[in-house]
């Protein structure tokens, strides 16, 4: 709970930087950038986060691993993590910063499961139609789950628009089992 609590400090922190410089979409690409290396490569992670090697050792190396010039505010966050031995929550400190954009830019996030990956005229078309229905921005995550054989299953916050196949099966099971129990 402490390392919740210490992350949402930092994100919260971060989130109030960059809202006055008008970059929170870049540095969360950044942020997401800087956490997939470190999850591809556990061993550098493990030396970013060993406690006995100097902070200015791990600097050098993070700014040998990234290929790309980070933002100013995203390169002095990074060297305030590893100068407080925090990197280990950057995951966190990540989602909870991109909860953070969303409020503060209204948006809704809708994760989408598909058989199949859709096209991009698909996605624009049901990102149209959640914005209708939910009368507000909706940036959508897709996810492939070969299980729903075909169809759709939206789910916004705590709820779920199941348009897929196997939810219609389902359904109907339930419709045939309900019916054969009140014969």
């Amino acid at each position: 709970m402490e390392k919740i609590t210490t992350a949402k400090q930092y994100a919260k922190a971060l989130f109030d930087s960059c809202q006055e410089k008008s970059i929170i979409d870049r540095v969360a690409s950044e942020l997401k950038i800087l956490e997939d290396i470190l999850h591809a490569e556990t061993e550098l992670y493990k030396l970013l986060i060993h406690p006995e090697i100097p902070i200015d050792e791990k600097e050098i190396i993070v700014k040998q691993v990234l290929n790309e010039e980070f933002f100013p505010v995203t390169n002095a966050f990074i060297k305030l993590l590893l100068k407080h031995q925090k990197l280990e929550l950057l995951p966190v400190i990540h989602q909870i910063f991109i909860r953070l954009r969303f409020e503060a830019f209204g948006l809704l996030k809708a994760l989408v499961q598909t058989p199949r990956p859709i096209s991009s005229t698909s996605k624009d078309r049901l990102t149209n139609a959640l914005k209708k229905v939910t009368q507000r921005e909706v940036v959508i995550t897709e996810e492939l789950h070969p299980e729903l054989i075909g169809g759709v299953r939206v789910i916004i916050g705590d709820r779920i628009l199941d348009a897929s196949i196997a939810g219609q099966l389902d359904r109907l099971k339930e419709k045939i089992l309900l019916s054969e129990t009140i014969k």
